[in-house]
C-alpha cells in the first residue's frame, strides 16, 4: 500500500508517527518511510504479505535528493523498458520509475505496462506528480484538507 502526505504549509511538521500509523490499517505490515527535509513531505509504503521483499517497497531518492518516487503495483514489461531505454533494470520498482521520469518527464507513464500507483516529488519546483496505471486497476485516492495533501491506495489509509 502506498502512501504520503504533502504538507503545503512548511511551517507545520508531519509526525512519522502519524503516517505510520495511518498507514497500517491491516495491522499486518511493516512501514518502511521516507522523509523529506523540514519533514514537509513524507511517502510510505507497507509491507502486506511478510512473503514481499522489502527492499521492493523501499520508497527512493534520487542521488542528488532532488527527487523522491514511491510506488505500488507491478511493471509487466520492465525488462523491456530498461532494454529500448538503455535504463539499468532494478529489483526496486520505484528506482525504475525514477529513471523513467527523468528521462522522458511525466509522459512516461504512457511507456509502462502494469497495474500501478506513483507519487513523485520535486524538492527544487516543490511539485508533486500523482499517477497510476490508464485503467485505474491501481487505485489512488487523495483529499486535501488545512494545507495538507494525503494519498494512499486505500481509503482507510487517508482517513487522518
Amino acid at each position: 500500500m502506498l502512501f504520503g502526505v504533502v504538507n503545503l504549509n512548511s511551517q507545520n511538521e508531519i509526525r512519522i508517527e502519524d503516517v505510520l500509523s495511518a498507514c497500517d490499517t491491516s495491522g499486518a505490515g511493516t512501514g518502511i518511510a521516507s522523509i523529506q527535509p523540514k519533514q514537509s513531505v513524507v511517502f510510505a509504503n507497507m509491507a502486506l504479505f511478510k512473503t514481499r521483499v522489502y527492499q521492493d517497497l523501499k520508497p527512493v531518492v534520487s542521488e542528488e535528493g532532488r527527487l523522491s518516487v514511491v510506488f505500488s503495483g507491478q511493471i509487466y514489461n520492465k525488462e523491456e523498458l530498461a532494454r529500448t531505454t538503455g535504463i539499468r533494470l532494478e529489483s526496486n520498482l520505484a528506482k525504475l520509475v525514477l529513471d523513467l521520469y527523468r528521462k522522458h518527464g511525466q509522459g512516461f507513464v504512457n511507456k509502462i505496462n502494469g497495474k500501478f500507483a506513483y507519487a513523485i516529488w520535486d524538492r527544487n519546483s516543490g511539485e508533486v506528480v500523482l499517477g497510476r496505471d490508464r485503467f485505474g486497476i491501481e487505485p489512488l485516492y487523495y483529499y486535501i484538507q488545512n494545507n495538507r495533501i494525503n494519498f494512499s491506495t486505500t481509503i482507510a489509509a487517508n482517513k487522518q
